[in-house]
């Protein structure tokens, strides 16, 4: 684990984030999540709706392409607000959701 700042544009994992919030590698695989969850000040900053997630994989990363996968497999859609890219929950026309979609904010994580 690297101990620079984590470059959501590079192909590195946000290792700090993901211990932040508790999270370790699955026993079998070794593999690591791809989002976290996102706090209060994070969605009200980036204009996010409730059930939204922090990507913890750079842009760059080898499987960045299945993150994608599954977070659309999961009805949301990765982009990009501020320096960072989130995981959000698509509207029912497939578009990205914000809180002015009349999300309200809560400190909730997916199980």
């Amino acid at each position: 684990m690297a101990d620079t700042e984590f470059d959501p544009e590079g192909s590195d994992f946000d290792y700090k984030t993901a211990l932040a919030y508790q999270m370790q590698p699955k026993k079998k695989g070794g593999h690591w999540g791809s989002v976290a969850p996102t706090s209060d000040d994070e969605r009200i900053a980036n204009d996010l709706p409730e059930n939204s997630y922090v990507v913890l994989k750079g842009k760059q990363h080898e499987t960045f392409d299945k993150a994608e996968a599954a977070e659309k497999a999961r009805g949301s859609k990765i982009e990009k607000r501020g320096s960072r890219y989130y995981s959000v929950p698509m509207s029912k026309g497939g578009t990205a959701s914000s809180r002015a979609d009349g999300c309200a904010i809560r400190g909730k994580t997916r199980a």
